[in-house]
């Protein structure tokens, strides 16, 4: 029987963050054949990194609010969060378009390429799970 090791606080997110990193250079290859390589890499870089902000935001959020002990701070608490972090995308998205060496379309490829990676992460936690339970 295992014994419970405690896990550094951002275990979770390492092997997502690595994951991000490798679709954004996926996505920064491909790009960098029919664009202007400067402009579609920093608006790759700009959608990870924002993406990235995005999930740690998410999960502080999520910890301060089950931390709290009344339903009605808790949940002024979780609207907050979400509102900031819809306020970060909203930001991101007119940077994309108003700056002209950041190409939009590298920004939002860029945050569907996380949530590819959000989705790979899932699927290797539960085949590890399934494979533990074996």
């Amino acid at each position: 029987m295992m014994e419970d090791v405690e896990r550094p606080e951002n275990a979770g997110f390492l092997p997502l963050a690595w994951k991000i990193g490798a679709v954004g250079l996926f996505i920064f290859i491909a790009g960098c054949f029919f664009v202007d390589p400067l402009s579609w890499g920093i608006g790759v870089l700009l959608g990870a990194v924002c993406t990235m902000v995005r999930y740690i935001m998410m999960e502080r959020s999520l910890k301060r609010t089950l931390q709290m002990e009344t339903g009605s701070q808790a949940a002024k608490s979780a609207l907050t969060g979400y509102l900031l972090r819809e306020l970060l995308f909203v930001v991101l998205f007119l940077l994309a378009v108003l700056v002209p060496w950041v190409h939009p379309l590298a920004v939002v490829l860029a945050v569907i390429g996380s949530m590819a990676a959000n989705r790979w992460q899932k699927w290797e936690d539960k085949r590890r799970g399934k494979a533990d339970r074996n």
